[in-house]
Order: C-alpha cells, then sequence, then structure tokens
C-alpha cells in the first residue's frame, strides 16, 4: 500500500483510500510446512509410495 496518506502505492498505483494492501513476499532460508497438514500430506505420500 502507500506509504502515506498523499502517496500512490507502488503495487497497483492505487491512493491510499483505494488501495486495501498486498501480500508480501519474504524469502527464507529454509522452507517453512505448516504443520496442520502434515497428517493429509502423510496419508497421500502412503498412498503414491508403496
Amino acid at each position: 500500500g502507500p506509504p502515506n496518506k498523499s502517496g500512490k502505492c507502488a503495487t497497483c498505483d492505487g491512493s491510499f483510500g483505494d488501495c486495501l494492501g498486498h501480500y508480501g513476499y519474504l524469502p527464507l532460508v529454509l522452507p517453512v510446512y505448516n504443520v496442520g497438514y502434515l497428517s493429509t500430506i502423510l496419508d497421500i505420500l502412503k498412498c503414491i509410495c508403496k
């Protein structure tokens, strides 16, 4: 989003009132896994890797 009320957003060129914000990107050194899906992923891998 815009850095202040009088600025424009660098991503969508929207004003402070028009731009609701955008998702950011943060490069990580190691992958981060969602542990909530771990049991589902293991079940799928057990079916595929027999």
